[in-house]
């Protein structure tokens, strides 16, 4: 017999209120300790002359590095409070954070500069107000030219560190630091923001080279 459910139903259990209250019971899911204060977001919403340029660091010691092009798009994370425990400890340590709405995604995100890299990962923000970042650059996946071969392991994840922008100034910078597919991360916390814009922003682009390739 095949169950349906309507589309309402699912997309109300799909929701993260509901998807926290089933994991809070079961444990799954770590309590927040920083409160999001909006304040602190004020410098970052001024208008800004700063440009932050740089590039993941691949490991070379994988061969299915040499010759490939990457779908990967970079994020600009305020540092704040709020944004500090979830680097901390989603990204960092894996741990699975309490979910959050609107209320908190969209002012830090208006607050957060994203931008497409080029096929080789480098990227260049410009107009960012001075302040502390995390620089994310979430690698989506990534094709050989010519080659019909392409993939969604190894390099794809997140690559990430963090920078001082100062006014008027150039700064670049290496991602350097690298976490995989699967973590604690990639469920609730806000670095999450990445993996959806990528996938929003860049599935067409990503078809478009890989299935002319094949």
């Amino acid at each position: 017999m095949n169950l349906h459910i309507p589309s309402k139903l699912l997309k109300l259990l799909r929701s993260p209120l509901i998807c926290a209250l089933l994991f809070s019971l079961t444990g799954c899911w770590s309590s927040r300790n920083a409160q999001f204060d909006a304040k602190q977001l004020i410098p970052y919403q001024a208008k800004g002359a700063g440009v932050v340029q740089g590039h993941p660091k691949f490991d070379p010691s994988y061969p299915q590095n040499a010759g490939i092009s990457v779908f990967a798009c970079t994020i600009l994370v305020p540092v704040i409070d709020f944004t500090r425990e979830d680097h901390e400890r989603a990204v960092v340590q894996g741990e699975w954070l309490m979910p959050f709405g609107d209320e908190v995604r969209g002012p830090i995100s208006k607050c957060s500069p994203k931008q497409q890299t080029d096929y080789n990962g480098n990227f260049r923000l410009t107009g960012i107000p001075a302040g502390s970042y995390y620089v994310y650059v979430w690698v989506l996946g990534y094709w050989v030219p010519g080659s019909g071969l392409y993939g969604l392991d190894y390099p794809t994840g997140l690559y990430w560190t963090s920078v001082d922008v100062h006014p008027g100034t150039e700064e670049s910078v290496v991602a350097d630091h690298y976490t995989k597919r699967g973590r604690g991360m990639f469920g609730y916390a806000f670095v999450d923001l990445t993996r959806q814009w990528a996938q929003y922003n860049l599935e067409g682009d990503w078809h478009k080279h890989v299935d002319n390739d094949r």
